[in-house]
């Protein structure tokens, strides 16, 4: 009985160990939901790319990056928090051409990442659609960095 016992505690403590828990959100926000070692939150909020940045570092994470082999779908962890009447179908994420050769995007932490740019995009004008996001639809598009869009956070899972 008391191995049984132990056995599950062990299960349990692993399995948290693995996966972790999203933070507790800032009073007022949507909860961070989790995807495997990840959590992202919608914020229903139109800001430009550089406040929205800034909001999620102060919330604990950063904009949302989609890193390479990631594979949940931001759009289906998120879609439920998204207020569609105030945010349209355009979110902020967390990579940009700001200051570098306007050819490549990276992610705030100055990698590269997975994308999925729709047709004819991203639009490389020099200096001026230089920041990504990502259509509810499908694919990625190109703004200049300060247009307002709603935003995804995304932090590790604690």
């Amino acid at each position: 009985m008391n191995a049984l016992i132990l056995a599950t505690i062990l299960v349990a403590t692993t399995s948290q160990l693995v996966h972790g828990a999203c933070p507790e959100a800032p009073a007022g926000e949507n909860p961070w939901r989790q995807t495997g070692c990840r959590c992202y939150m919608a914020v229903n909020r139109l800001k430009n790319w550089y406040d929205a940045s800034n909001d999620c570092t102060a919330m604990g994470g950063q904009l949302a990056t989609l890193g390479e082999g990631q594979k949940s779908d931001l759009r289906d962890v998120i879609s439920n928090d998204m207020d569609f009447n105030t945010c349209s179908s355009v979110l902020w994420l967390g990579f940009t051409e700001k200051d570098r050769d306007d050819t490549e995007y990276f992610s705030l932490d100055g990698t590269t990442g997975l994308y999925n740019w729709l047709t004819n995009e991203p639009k490389n004008t020099p200096n001026e659609y230089d920041c990504a996001s990502v259509h509810f639809g499908g694919g990625w598009l190109s703004y200049p960095c300060i247009t307002t869009h709603c935003y995804a956070c995304e932090t590790a899972s604690i």
